[in-house]
Protein backbone atom coordinates (compact mmCIF):
# COMPACT_ATOMS: atom_id res chain seq x y z
CA UNK A 1 0.00 0.00 0.00
CA UNK A 2 1.12 3.36 -1.06
CA UNK A 3 1.25 6.55 0.85
CA UNK A 4 2.15 9.94 0.29
CA UNK A 5 3.28 12.00 3.33
CA UNK A 6 5.42 15.25 3.36
CA UNK A 7 8.44 15.41 5.55
CA UNK A 8 8.08 18.56 7.80
CA UNK A 9 10.17 21.50 8.70
CA UNK A 10 12.09 19.64 11.07
CA UNK A 11 13.22 16.72 9.29
CA UNK A 12 10.09 14.40 10.58
CA UNK A 13 7.94 11.75 8.80
CA UNK A 14 5.48 10.01 10.62
CA UNK A 15 4.14 6.74 9.02
CA UNK A 16 0.75 6.89 11.22
CA UNK A 17 -0.11 6.48 14.93
CA UNK A 18 -0.28 2.76 14.11
CA UNK A 19 3.30 2.61 14.75
CA UNK A 20 3.54 5.43 17.99
CA UNK A 21 6.41 4.50 20.39
CA UNK A 22 7.63 1.20 18.07
CA UNK A 23 11.08 1.03 16.85
CA UNK A 24 11.76 1.30 13.28
CA UNK A 25 14.86 0.70 10.96
CA UNK A 26 15.85 2.93 8.09
CA UNK A 27 17.62 2.00 5.45
CA UNK A 28 18.51 4.29 3.11
CA UNK A 29 19.36 2.04 -0.20
CA UNK A 30 19.62 4.98 -2.70
CA UNK A 31 19.03 8.46 -2.41
CA UNK A 32 16.06 9.55 -1.96
CA UNK A 33 14.99 5.85 -1.32
CA UNK A 34 14.27 4.14 2.14
CA UNK A 35 13.02 0.85 3.61
CA UNK A 36 11.44 1.54 6.78
CA UNK A 37 10.90 -1.94 8.83
CA UNK A 38 9.53 -2.03 12.38
CA UNK A 39 11.07 -4.98 14.46
CA UNK A 40 13.43 -5.22 18.08
CA UNK A 41 16.92 -4.55 16.87
CA UNK A 42 20.10 -5.24 19.33
CA UNK A 43 22.30 -2.47 19.91
CA UNK A 44 25.59 -2.74 18.16
CA UNK A 45 27.54 -2.95 21.60
CA UNK A 46 25.42 -5.93 22.39
CA UNK A 47 25.75 -8.10 19.02
CA UNK A 48 28.66 -10.29 20.14
CA UNK A 49 26.18 -11.54 23.39
CA UNK A 50 23.90 -13.15 20.58
CA UNK A 51 26.58 -15.04 18.38
CA UNK A 52 25.84 -18.92 18.96
CA UNK A 53 29.66 -20.05 20.74
CA UNK A 54 28.66 -16.91 23.18
CA UNK A 55 25.07 -17.49 24.03
CA UNK A 56 25.90 -20.92 24.57
CA UNK A 57 28.47 -20.30 27.04
CA UNK A 58 26.33 -17.72 28.87
CA UNK A 59 23.20 -20.61 29.03
CA UNK A 60 25.71 -22.64 30.44
CA UNK A 61 26.97 -20.40 33.15
CA UNK A 62 22.81 -19.43 33.50
CA UNK A 63 22.58 -22.53 33.98
CA UNK A 64 25.47 -23.67 36.53
CA UNK A 65 24.60 -19.99 38.54
CA UNK A 66 21.22 -21.09 38.94
CA UNK A 67 22.48 -24.65 40.63
CA UNK A 68 24.92 -22.86 42.21
CA UNK A 69 24.32 -20.30 44.76
CA UNK A 70 26.76 -17.74 46.13
CA UNK A 71 28.15 -18.87 49.19
CA UNK A 72 31.19 -17.14 51.57
CA UNK A 73 34.41 -17.71 49.73
CA UNK A 74 37.57 -17.14 50.98
CA UNK A 75 38.76 -14.98 48.29
CA UNK A 76 42.66 -15.06 48.81
CA UNK A 77 42.27 -18.77 48.17
CA UNK A 78 40.19 -17.47 45.01
CA UNK A 79 43.06 -15.47 44.10
CA UNK A 80 46.11 -17.75 44.29
CA UNK A 81 43.65 -20.41 42.35
CA UNK A 82 42.77 -17.74 39.49
CA UNK A 83 46.58 -16.48 39.26
CA UNK A 84 48.05 -20.20 39.23
CA UNK A 85 46.00 -21.03 36.10
CA UNK A 86 47.69 -21.90 33.15
CA UNK A 87 45.77 -19.53 31.06
CA UNK A 88 46.70 -16.49 33.53
CA UNK A 89 50.05 -17.19 32.94
CA UNK A 90 49.90 -17.17 29.23
CA UNK A 91 47.58 -14.67 29.16
CA UNK A 92 48.51 -12.23 32.40
CA UNK A 93 44.73 -12.29 32.48
CA UNK A 94 43.10 -13.71 35.83
CA UNK A 95 39.42 -12.72 34.68
CA UNK A 96 37.04 -15.64 34.91
CA UNK A 97 36.50 -16.36 31.24
CA UNK A 98 40.36 -16.26 30.31
CA UNK A 99 41.26 -18.57 33.30
CA UNK A 100 38.17 -20.78 33.57
CA UNK A 101 38.81 -22.06 36.74
CA UNK A 102 35.99 -23.73 38.61
CA UNK A 103 35.23 -21.92 41.23
CA UNK A 104 35.50 -23.77 44.84
CA UNK A 105 32.79 -24.80 46.06
CA UNK A 106 33.94 -25.51 49.92
CA UNK A 107 36.91 -23.96 51.76
CA UNK A 108 38.78 -23.52 48.54
CA UNK A 109 38.91 -27.09 47.37
CA UNK A 110 38.48 -27.62 43.60
CA UNK A 111 35.47 -29.72 42.19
Amino acid sequence: METIKSVGRSGQISPGKKYAGQTVLIDQIDAGVWIIKVGRFIPENERWLHQPDVSRDLDAAVQWAEKNPPAKRDLKILERDAEASPAAKATGCGCFPCTRITIPRTGGKKD
